[in-house]
């Protein structure tokens, strides 16, 4: 069941069309992007196992600006998508996935909206 209303009902299957990062239970991944985005969308699932994580939004060395921690039984019925507004520089994501390893998840990045920029496709590091 989704809330959300056109264009955002269609962004999370329209999202998984990009490949995805992999991300191990216990592990965090990060990722910082440019300036010039000023909405970041971003889905978290898994393939029917739990989904146990956490997701945050960074404007510099750690200064969280949004966080969002998330557990569901079934990470695929119930996954996680969320739109961040992103002003500015110095802003990138953390996550972090609480589960053990035998519960990895899956995540997926797409900038929305983008400034004054000719590339809407973050930077990966």
């Amino acid at each position: 069941c989704s809330y959300a209303i056109a264009p955002l009902a269609d962004a999370p299957l329209d999202i998984t069309a990009d490949p995805g990062t992999y991300v191990e239970g216990g592990a965090v991944k990060m990722m910082p992007f440019k300036p010039e985005i000023e909405q970041l969308q971003v889905l978290m699932k898994t393939d029917g196992k739990q989904l146990k994580a956490k997701i945050e939004l960074l404007n510099g060395p750690n200064n969280v600006k949004q966080e969002f921690e998330v557990y569901s039984s079934n990470g695929d019925q119930c996954s996680l998508f969320v739109c961040f507004q992103t002003p500015g520089g110095g802003n990138s994501i953390r996550i972090r996935n609480l589960s053990t390893l035998e519960y990895p998840l899956t995540y997926h990045v797409r900038a929305s909206e983008v400034g004054s920029a000719q590339d809407s496709q973050p930077m990966w590091t």
